[in-house]
């Protein structure tokens, strides 16, 4: 009479464990007679991790409030996916430094998340630098792993007066507005002439 022996397994789904081959491969079993469930094995076994991230400025995003989309695909069921931004410029000395600015995504029923922030709360407290994100993924039954998004150079616009008429202090340079215009007083600059204006500009 024949004896079968159940071998160690990583039950991923009921009724399907996932051995170890002998030979540093694997082999499902569909047969749970066969196997034995052994979560440590999941560890060994299992190499989830998220997938084909995209990082991108939004379509028709105005210049001076631009916003940009990150977007992961983990299709193995994680518990947490957690997404950091990560920058570096001449400041971090050409190193990727991890910045405070986390979120942990909601994944849809395709394992898609996605997350949406605006330029200037990046550029505000690290400035112009090249950013990407690192998605931390987090299993019951895999060792959390790492994947990293494409990156971006991303600079903040040139702010200042944005009128060329009648100011003071039009910056050609400037994109974006920033309401420091100082608009001309018109009168006699001339403090040697008879109707000089103490309080003209031009």
């Amino acid at each position: 009479m024949d004896v079968i022996i159940p071998v160690s397994a990583c039950e991923n789904n009921p009724g399907q464990g996932t051995a170890q081959d002998g030979s540093g491969g694997t082999v499902l079993i569909t047969d749970s007679n066969l196997y034995v469930s052994d979560p440590a094995l999941c560890l060994l076994i299992n190499n989830f991790c998220c997938t084909a991230s995209t990082f991108s400025l939004d379509s028709g995003s105005p210049t001076c409030s631009r916003t940009y989309t990150t977007a992961v695909t983990c299709t193995d069921n994680p518990l947490v996916v957690t997404a950091i931004i990560e920058y570096k410029n001449s400041s971090t000395s050409g190193i990727w430094t991890t910045t405070s600015i986390w979120n942990n995504l909601s994944l849809d029923t395709y394992g898609i998340g996605s997350w949406s922030f605006t330029e200037s709360s990046l550029t505000n407290l690290f400035g112009n630098a090249e950013y990407r994100i690192k998605f931390v993924s987090y299993y019951s039954n895999a060792n959390q792993c790492t994947h990293t998004s494409p990156s971006l150079n991303i600079s903040a616009p040139v702010y200042g007066c944005t009128d060329p008429n009648g100011t003071t202090n039009y910056n050609p340079a400037a994109e974006c507005d920033d309401g420091s215009c100082i608009y001309c007083v018109y009168g006699c600059t001339d403090n040697t002439m008879y109707n000089y204006d103490s309080s003209a500009t031009c």
